[in-house]
């Protein structure tokens, strides 16, 4: 049973259809902790549900049967690298990881609104993939056998193909063989990469301002380092990546996203060379605080 204010709440939901706090809290002239916590008192029963992405600083109460209408709201609030993900999976219909690029499936797997990420298990193998909201229960299960059973079939071809092999191998007969001298060991090398003059100056600069230096990966062009630093916070780590490059492009700063997001921390570019504008508003506009960008000559 619900009581006055949760079926106002929940009228409110159902009329208006997605709803933030605020709104619900301006209707019924009342503070929005008062109206958040009714809303988590109504979810906790059963009668509403919330959105995973959020409008602003708060997701979007609804209730079942406005999937939709909480996507046509949410939609505007993806950036051009996300919808270009979903779109993608919109093609395929059912992605599976190989279908992907990596970058495909961080931002896919944030976007539960809009996707379903699977765990498959069949005969004891698991399968992850990706299924746009779009696609059908029957669609799904069509697309899952067309995939899946041609690896069945290929297996059981293998397993054919070895007890063949198997039986003309019992068949050969004993020969001999012409001892032949022992081939020489050819000693393999292992190749380093040493530091540039930009990499120099990146560690300098980092034992400068501080900075605990937990690992790095030098490259010839770029270099990859995980840091703990002192911020007004606390210590905090970051991966910093520097660049040697005479000019940064979106593609960089993208394949770092990808990155930051895999390793669950913020990013700091480091480059040799101010980044233009574009790349500077192409920072701003889809990633936020996530990338912090610097210049070091």
């Amino acid at each position: 049973m619900l009581n006055e204010k949760e079926s106002r709440v929940l009228e409110i939901i159902q009329r208006r259809g997605p709803t933030l706090p605020i709104d619900i809290a301006k209707e019924l002239g009342m503070e929005t902790f008062l109206a958040s916590a009714i809303l988590s008192t109504l979810i906790n029963k059963g009668y509403i549900k919330i959105s995973h992405r959020k409008v602003g600083s708060s997701p979007l109460y609804y209730v079942s049967g406005q999937e939709q209408q909480v996507r046509n709201k949410l939609y505007p609030e993806l950036n051009e690298l996300e919808k270009k993900a979903l779109a993608r999976l919109k093609e395929l219909r059912v992605a599976f990881r190989e279908d992907l690029y990596p970058q495909e499936r961080v931002l896919l797997s944030e976007l539960r609104d809009f996707v379903d990420y699977l765990q498959i298990k069949k005969d004891d193998k698991e399968f992850f993939c990706w299924r746009h909201y779009s696609v059908t229960d029957e669609e799904f299960n069509q697309i899952l056998k067309e995939r899946l059973e041609p690896e069945k079939i290929r297996e059981e071809v293998e397993k054919e193909v070895k007890e063949v092999l198997k039986e003309e191998k019992q068949e050969i007969k004993e020969i001999k063989l012409t001892p032949q001298a022992p081939k020489k060991r050819v000693k393999k090398t292992t190749k380093t990469i040493s530091k540039n003059a930009f990499d120099k100056k990146v560690t300098e600069y980092l034992q400068k301002i501080g900075a605990e230096i937990i690992s790095e990966e030098v490259g010839r062009t770029e270099s990859n380092y995980i840091i703990l630093l002192n911020t007004s916070i606390g210590p905090q780590k970051f991966l910093v990546k520097s660049k040697s490059k005479k000019s940064i492009s979106e593609g960089d700063v993208s394949k770092l996203y990808v990155e930051a997001t895999s390793a669950k921390l913020p990013a700091i570019l480091i480059t040799q060379s101010t980044p233009s504008k574009k790349v500077m508003d192409y920072i701003s506009k889809n990633f936020g605080g996530l990338i912090r960008i610097m210049t070091l000559k």
